[in-house]
């Protein structure tokens, strides 16, 4: 799988069973030199029952702009070998690390994505954060709920 982008290094990789459509590997770099703790994408990676990378050699990157710091926090297979990415990111925020909102990225079977760095799900003001999802099980999209800071309390908000 490779080491990483040139002038970055893994921070971290989560591994997930999707049953008979594979595997899926997550990886989060730190560009090296920039603003400590920034991440600075956040690559993935579709691997058959024998390990073999599907989605090419160093996977697909589902969100890649400067300063962002994309935390993923959901990863829904669709059954047809597709992934949906949920992540919160602060590429809205006054800095890299405040006021993150929640986007999201369809990655193919064949690796082929929805948008380049995702689609956003929520940029109301103040914090979306926790984002999870499923699969609607009657029009076959996406539904994404997530906390929300917007006002005084944390909500719990959703969209489809």
């Amino acid at each position: 799988m490779g080491r990483g982008w040139p002038g970055s290094r893994r921070i971290r990789l989560a591994e997930r069973d999707h049953g008979r459509h594979g595997r899926r590997l997550e990886r989060r770099h730190r560009h090296l030199g920039r603003e400590p703790r920034t991440i600075a994408g956040l690559r993935a990676q579709r691997v058959d029952g024998s390990g073999a990378p599907q989605w090419g050699a160093s996977g697909v990157e589902v969100v890649g702009i400067a300063n962002s710091n994309p935390i993923p926090t959901d990863v829904i297979p669709d059954g047809a070998g597709a992934a949906y990415f949920l992540w919160e990111d602060s590429r809205n925020g006054a800095t890299p690390h405040t006021d993150p909102d929640i986007f999201a990225q369809r990655v193919s079977a064949v690796g082929a994505l929805w948008a380049a760095d995702g689609i956003a799900v929520c940029t109301s003001g103040g914090e979306q954060f926790a984002a999870t999802g499923a699969i609607d099980g009657v029009a076959l999209g996406l539904v994404v709920a997530w906390q929300d800071q917007r006002g005084l309390d944390t909500d719990i908000y959703a969209s489809t």
